[in-house]
């Protein structure tokens, strides 16, 4: 075992798992950068294996100790997901790193919940592959818990249902049990299929179940997943990005339903002039410098092709696309000032934490779920003074069936109260204007629960039904437990 000696209430914990009492490691699990604070765990553990993980799951049972799963190897924490309202024993998954299966022909991979976007990229990069990202992930973020949380991702043409991208899992339930979704199901072992030819593709099932989907969005409070298959985006032969830009959102939104009734290979989202400066910003200072040199909303948007007449289908769909902007009065270019549109995918595939997330600045966020079409409502609902102050990412999802609205707020710390009440106040009122929070976080996450208050009962019962002794993440903001 590793660090401190362990105190006598965690005795008989298995062997192998390395365990840490360091106390600056304890402490950075009793709060985040969201501001939401907990109790100090016990102690942090690391398994390396999937019955470690059911072993760890049995011990907890038996001496009534919760745990608190997190899979990213690093920080910053930042919305209140992984602190616990009690002492509890985090079990860090981050040493669970293999990347198991690698397939270009289905553009597939079977990966633990160690694994890390840059890792993935580089393992699926010699089979033509590459991940599905969110709009930024920080270099240690796992895939797995990204998309767990239902963290859009920037390819909506190529979104398929609201669980995308993840297939099959195995998941250790709460009560111990090990459970395997959709094909993950089929009799033998995982390797024992991959070696006879069967891959891990669909993750409904066994039969009519879904049991994947109820996990998701559940922030560790049901199950652990060990591992899972995950669908990837195939490297097209060709790539232009570009940007799409107008001073209002609403001809912006038309071309984007234009776009995605094509079914588009490349990224596509929405942001405002003070989103993209954060993508480009090397420190907080920036923002604001360079946010005032960009249009107020921009549409980003990759035009690809395969290797098969690439010339042609890059041509007719720029073609296209001149003829959308045109028709909305909106602006086509390659870059905005000296912002380059090819510098966007390096931007987000290095991965480095946004200016606003250095040690003398805080953020917090508030998400929500809505049409395209409804965006000028919700934004419209916002309180005076928002619109400029937060940055806003719209990302469309299931071919721009839906959209995730995502604003920001940054601050030092001196005005953290401020940004509290900036985040509550905006997640009031789109929750008003009709905005669908699915993914409760600090210091607005007893919202969405105030709203349907019969919601909490109906999730402790799926939380009695998953985890009978309450043993994991206790006071999850996903079932209503936000303090």
């Amino acid at each position: 075992m590793n660090g401190a000696p362990v105190a006598s209430e965690l005795r008989g914990l298995p062997k192998g798992v390395s365990v840490s009492r360091d106390p600056a490691a304890l402490q950075g699990f009793a709060q985040d950068s969201s501001g939401r604070r907990g109790a100090a765990p016990r102690a942090i553990v690391r398994p390396k294996t999937a019955q470690e993980v059911r072993s760890l799951i049995s011990w907890a049972r038996a001496n009534t100790i919760p745990l608190v799963p997190v899979s990213s190897s690093g920080g910053p924490r930042r919305r209140g997901d992984t602190v616990a309202t009690q002492e509890a024993v985090i079990l860090d998954l981050s040493d669970m790193r293999r990347i198991i299966h690698v397939d270009g022909n289905d553009a597939l991979a079977v990966i633990e919940p160690g694994v890390t976007f840059p890792q993935l990229d580089a393992a699926l990069r010699p089979h033509g592959l590459r991940s599905f990202r969110p709009l930024v992930a920080r270099p240690t973020k796992s895939v797995l818990a990204a998309f767990l949380e239902r963290e859009p991702f920037t390819v909506p043409g190529r979104s398929w249902d609201s669980s995308d991208p993840l297939a099959a899992m195995q998941i250790i339930l709460g009560d111990g049990k090990l459970f395997h979704t959709g094909s993950g199901a089929l009799p033998g072992t995982l390797e024992e299929n991959l070696e006879r030819g069967n891959r891990p593709l669909l993750g409904v099932g066994p039969l009519h179940t879904d049991f994947g989907r109820v996990l998701q969005g559940a922030q560790g409070a049901l199950g652990i997943v060990t591992w899972a298959s995950i669908y990837c985006q195939r490297i097209p032969a060709r790539e232009q990005p570009l940007f799409i830009s107008a001073e209002r959102i609403e001809p912006l939104i038309d071309v984007a339903y234009a776009l995605l009734r094509r079914r588009p290979g490349g990224q596509l989202f929405l942001v405002n002039a003070r989103q993209l400066a954060m993508l480009f910003a090397s420190a907080a200072e920036d923002v604001d410098r360079i946010a005032k040199s960009l249009p107020a909303w921009v549409l980003y948007f990759e035009v690809s092709a395969p290797d098969y007449f690439a010339d042609e289908a890059m041509a007719f769909q720029i073609a296209d696309l001149e003829s959308d902007g045109d028709r909305a009065g909106a602006r086509i270019s390659d870059r905005l000032g000296s912002i380059v549109a090819s510098d966007v995918r390096i931007r987000q595939e290095a991965g480095q934490l946004l200016p606003c997330e250095g040690a003398a600045e805080i953020r917090r966020e508030v998400l929500c779920l809505g049409q395209l079409n409804a965006l000028p409502k919700l934004l419209g609902s916002l309180p005076a003074g928002h619109m400029e102050r937060a940055a806003i990412h719209v990302q469309p999802t299931v071919h721009g069936v839906t959209a995730q609205l995502a604003l920001t707020y940054i601050a030092t710390r001196a005005d953290e109260g401020d940004c509290d009440r900036a985040a509550r106040d905006a997640a009031a009122s789109l929750a008003g204007a009709g905005g669908f929070f699915s993914r409760p976080y600090h210091p607005w996450a007893e919202l969405p629960f105030a709203a349907d208050p019969a919601i909490a009962n109906q999730l402790a019962r799926v939380k009695g039904f998953f985890d009978p002794d309450g043993i994991l993440q206790p006071g999850a903001q996903s079932l209503g437990g936000a303090k």
